[in-house]
């Protein structure tokens, strides 16, 4: 699975999205006369895909708040503290 192509990758991800979100859309569509309603068409798909939203946007601002502030600052302490044995050591 690690040898398969971009395209391959991105299609499966589509599916992965898309089977589950369409599969909701069709459910939900039927007539309310049809049998008990399942639990999951009960769902406010907006709602759901707006938190989802909101979800992705902080986790993604928080990554890259770690990757623009945090990471930098670390790596810098210990290049200095490489840079302090290597001194240390050649004296």
């Amino acid at each position: 699975m690690n040898n398969d192509c971009a395209v391959c990758k991105t299609i499966r991800l589509y599916l992965l999205f898309a089977v589950p979100l369409l599969a909701l859309i069709g459910v939900a569509s039927g007539p309310e006369s049809e049998g008990p309603r399942l639990w999951i068409t009960q769902l406010d798909l907006i709602a759901l895909l707006s938190w989802g939203a909101l979800v992705a946007l902080l986790t993604i601002v928080c990554y890259r708040i770690f990757q623009e502030y945090i990471l930098p600052k670390r790596r810098l302490k210990k290049l200095e503290s490489l840079k302090s044995e290597q001194i240390s050591v050649n004296d």
